[in-house]
């Protein structure tokens, strides 16, 4: 009602966004470690990572600019 999310977009999707951007980095962080030369478990890493997805989300269902996150 207050216009604050996108109205095209459907929970399912955000839903699959989400577990998306979450399970292929476990799933695949032996891996992508490997490949990109850096620790993906390391918790500063990881939580670059988690700011990265939150961010995301924010933009993505966000009907307004999203900054500082």
């Amino acid at each position: 009602e207050q216009g604050v999310f996108r109205p095209e977009l459907a929970a399912r999707d955000v839903y699959m966004m989400v577990a998306a951007l979450g399970y292929f980095y476990q799933s695949n962080r032996y891996t992508l470690s490997a490949f990109l030369g850096e620790n993906l478990e390391d918790q500063p890493t990881f939580a670059r990572w988690e700011a990265f997805v939150v961010d995301s989300v924010l933009r993505t269902v966000s009907n307004q600019p999203v900054s500082g996150h």
